[in-house]
């Protein structure tokens, strides 16, 4: 939402980041981004807290060798755009983009945005609290573990592997995802952080 600046804020600057991504099949696909610029964040007025888990890579193995010695199939879902869906907590001002300056106003962000420091830790909570309504339980040694009566993920930024040993409960799981969520379903997991699983 565009606005005026209030009297002693400062608006967060922006760029537009482009880039070439490969995909597993060897296909690429252009990238465009909107990031805001984090450096300019200043602790206590832009934002409070920071930091986010992440899935280590021994719960991933771990899961592999589980969903290998029960012949279970391991899937590949991706969040499109997982930073921009939690809403902020914080008041945060922007500079419009390059190429969209309409006058002299700011952005009034509502919603998180790539490159804020807060924005993984939004994305994980707002993520974390919708797994939970679903059934989900985290781990103890590992919060980005998630496990339910029939399913088994594990959570690493905004991409999850998924197993189960009841395809019918892995269909619906993936429908609630993406009744949330804008999601791509990848399938059948091939490629996951640079690790090629056959």
């Amino acid at each position: 939402m565009l606005t005026q600046l209030p009297p002693g804020r400062k608006a967060i600057t922006c760029k537009w980041v482009f880039w070439l991504k490969i995909n597993a099949d060897g296909t690429k696909r252009y990238k465009a981004r909107l990031v805001i610029q984090s450096y300019d964040q200043r602790e206590g007025i832009d934002y409070e807290e920071t930091f986010a888990p992440v899935a280590m890579l021994k719960t991933i193995r771990v899961l592999l060798a589980l969903a290998t010695l029960h012949d279970w199939e391991i899937d590949h879902m991706d969040v499109k755009t997982a930073f921009l869906n939690p809403l902020l907590n914080e008041i945060i001002y922007m500079t419009q983009p390059e190429g969209f300056e309409f006058d002299d106003r700011v952005c009034h962000l509502r919603k998180a945005l790539y490159g804020l420091k807060q924005a993984p830790r939004a994305w994980y909570q707002d993520i974390d609290k919708f797994l939970k309504t679903l059934g989900f339980m985290s781990s103890a040694s590992d919060p980005n573990l998630y496990i339910s009566q029939d399913i088994i993920l594990i959570l690493y930024v905004d991409d999850m592997l998924i197993t189960a040993k009841d395809k019918i409960a892995l269909a619906k799981f993936k429908k609630q995802m993406t009744q949330k969520y804008e999601m791509i379903d990848l399938g059948k997991t091939q490629q996951f952080l640079g690790l090629q699983i056959h």
